[in-house]
C-alpha cells in the first residue's frame, strides 16, 4: 500500500522506506524541496541504503509527454542535490533563430547540470534572410564539461553539401546561459579556407 504525501509536505524529511504516492496536482503544487517546477502527480520511493543510515529517494513524475525520474541520496544527516535520471523525450531549453554575436545571449529554461547527459545545440542555414529548414548541424555537449569548464569558450564547424559553406560558432555556455562571439557573423578567407559564419543560425538547445 503507498501512503499519500499530503499538502505543504517536506521531501527532506521523508526517510522511512517505503512507496509514497504524490495524489493529486494540487498536493504536488504544495510539495517542498522536490525537484521539478509545476504540479505533475506522480510517486516517491524511498531505499534503505548501506548500513541502513544511509537512503536514497527516486521519484517519477506521472506525465504522458514528458514523464521524468530524478533520483538522490542521503547521508551524515543530509541529502544531496536531486539529479535527473530520465526526462522523457527530451526537453526543449530554447528555441530562435541567432547569430549568437557577442551582443547575443540566450536563457535555458532549465539549467544543463539537471539534464540526464546535457545539450544539443542544432544551427541551420541562414539564407535570403531568414533561417532555412535544411542543412541542420547538430553538436552534443556533455554536462560535465560544463560543470567543470563554465563559460570557457567552445568552437563548432558545420558546412554545407561538398563543403560549398563553412561556418564556425563560438560559444561561451554556462549552466543556465549561452553567450555568443563577435566573429559570429564573419566572412572571409584564412589558410586558405572561405568561411560565412552568419550563414548558420542556433535554432535550438534540447536537454537530452
Amino acid at each position: 500500500m503507498a501512503t499519500h504525501l499530503k499538502d505543504g509536505d517536506d521531501l527532506d524529511t521523508i526517510l522511512e522506506p517505503g512507496f509514497y504516492a504524490i495524489p493529486t496536482t494540487a498536493v504536488s503544487g504544495t510539495l517542498i524541496n522536490k525537484p521539478y517546477t509545476g504540479t505533475s502527480t506522480g510517486s516517491l520511493i524511498v531505499l534503505l541504503e548501506g548500513n541502513g543510515l544511509q537512503k536514497s529517494q527516486i521519484l517519477h513524475v506521472a506525465s504522458k509527454p514528458d514523464g521524468r525520474i530524478y533520483e538522490r541520496s542521503y547521508y551524515t544527516n543530509a541529502w544531496g542535490p536531486w539529479s535527473t535520471v530520465h526526462n522523457g523525450s527530451g526537453r526543449i531549453l530554447w528555441t530562435g533563430a541567432m547569430y549568437m554575436t557577442g551582443s547575443h545571449k540566450i536563457a535555458l529554461s532549465e539549467a544543463i547540470s539537471k539534464q540526464p547527459s546535457g545539450i544539443v545545440l542544432v544551427f541551420s542555414r541562414y539564407d535570403n534572410g531568414e533561417p532555412a529548414e535544411h542543412n541542420y548541424n547538430s553538436f552534443f555537449v556533455h554536462k560535465l564539461l560544463v560543470a567543470q569548464k563554465p563559460g570557457v569558450g567552445s568552437a563548432f564547424r558545420m558546412n554545407t553539401v561538398n563543403y560549398s559553406m563553412i561556418c564556425s560558432k563560438y560559444l561561451y555556455i554556462n549552466d543556465t546561459t549561452i553567450t555568443g562571439n563577435d566573429s559570429n557573423d564573419a566572412t572571409g578567407t584564412n589558410n586558405g579556407v572561405t568561411y560565412n559564419n552568419a550563414a548558420y543560425v542556433l535554432r535550438f538547445v534540447f536537454g537530452v
